[in-house]
């Protein structure tokens, strides 16, 4: 595993290998976002270059210069990434980056959880999609502290 994706502060890296379009399989992490969802794109398509890097484009940046750096697939590309949270399989997905220091090569995601798998198809890491919520109070008599709820 690379260096960036290991050490990414904000764990939005994801490492793998993608398949030709005709080859995508959908239970590939890469493939899932570069070929089903068409969520991850490539830099600059038009020159041609058949990157081995896949962005998500930023969500507030102007329309007018994604779509130069992504081409014309950036609009869908930014509306499925802002309905991710409707998506319980891309959700899921998302969920899983940065989880693990190992390649996934496939995933699902089932009954609240998202699953990673290596080569072999074993699991390697199972993550809830929705982390749970706590609410303490501001006040823990039994330690003798004061907290903050942050949303």
């Amino acid at each position: 595993m690379s260096q960036c994706v290991t050490n990414c502060i904000g764990k939005i890296r994801l490492h793998g290998f993608l398949n030709t379009p005709d080859k995508a399989k959908k239970e590939n992490p890469v493939d899932y976002l570069v070929h089903v969802r068409k969520l991850a794109l490539p830099l600059y398509p038009q020159f041609g270059t058949e990157p081995n890097l896949y962005y998500i484009p930023p969500i507030h940046v102007p329309h007018p210069y994604l779509e130069q750096m992504f081409g014309p697939g950036v609009e869908n590309a930014i509306h499925a990434y802002k309905n991710a949270k409707d998506d319980r399989t891309l959700k899921g997905l998302m969920v899983l980056f940065g989880s693990m220091e190992k390649v996934l090569h496939s995933f699902k995601v089932d009954k609240g959880s998202a699953y990673g798998y290596d080569e072999k198809d074993n699991e390697v890491v199972r993550v809830p999609v929705t982390e749970p919520v706590y609410i303490r109070e501001f006040y823990d008599k039994k330690l003798h502290a004061y907290r903050h709820n942050t949303p």
